[in-house]
């Protein structure tokens, strides 16, 4: 895991919540989308995800179900290289309007 606003991503990294491509900072991924928690590296291995440090929740040390479901699911997203949108599909039959569907899934 790496703390996404620090980093630089010389690659091209997929936001999967729009499905758009961006290149530069992390940083500037998370600027310009106030609501993005986390993105994936597309179909990574290790698994790449980068998170915006206010969405990791500190209760009990960081060892909590929200958390855990944050990480399933963008780990979903990094060994399906699918969208949220065609996960929820697979997992739900039919897509939602947020992306805290698959996390309720989990």
């Amino acid at each position: 895991m790496y703390k996404g606003t620090e980093l630089y991503f010389c690659s091209v990294v997929r936001d999967l919540a729009a499905g758009g491509l961006l290149k530069g900072t992390i940083a500037n991924l998370f600027s310009l989308r106030p609501g993005l928690e986390a993105t994936t590296a597309d179909a990574s291995n290790p698994l790449v995800v980068f998170f915006r440090p206010s969405a990791i929740a500190l209760a009990q040390d960081g060892k909590n179900s929200g958390n855990e479901a944050m990480v399933f699911h963008e780990a979903l997203h990094g060994i399906t290289n699918l969208t949220d949108s065609q996960l929820e599909t697979d997992l739900l039959g039919h897509p939602t309007n947020t992306s805290d569907e698959i996390d309720k899934y989990n």
